[in-house]
């Protein structure tokens, strides 16, 4: 009897693994076919995007760097130590990291 027993467990636990692998199998297929779907969706936004050119201004040569060089040299150090380009290396994180978050999440957080 005790056999039995373990024979129809068994079972029991090949029917589970069976059962599993096809819910696994089908989420995998799900997945990818959202991959399938969205990928010339963001491929042809991402060629509109690209397609649009950069303003003037920013091919004119003007940069912070050419901006400080301006300065006496006694200020040029002040800004030097007060760590002003970090502070814009800093600050332009935090927007980068601000507009990439509401883009991903289509503007909701």
């Amino acid at each position: 009897m005790e056999s039995l027993i373990n024979f129809i467990a068994k079972i029991n636990d090949f029917i589970l693994l069976i059962i599993k692998t096809i819910f696994g199998l089908i989420k995998d297929v799900v997945s990818d076919a959202l991959v399938w779907i969205l990928d010339p969706i963001f491929g042809w936004l991402g060629d509109r995007i690209a397609s649009i050119p950069a303003p003037s201004f920013f091919n004119s040569g003007v940069s912070v760097s050419s901006l400080l060089s301006g300065f006496p040299p006694f200020a040029q150090f002040v800004i030097g130590q007060m760590g002003l380009p970090e502070a814009f290396l800093i600050v332009g994180a935090g927007v980068t990291f601000r507009l990439v978050r509401k883009l991903f999440t289509l503007g909701q957080w």
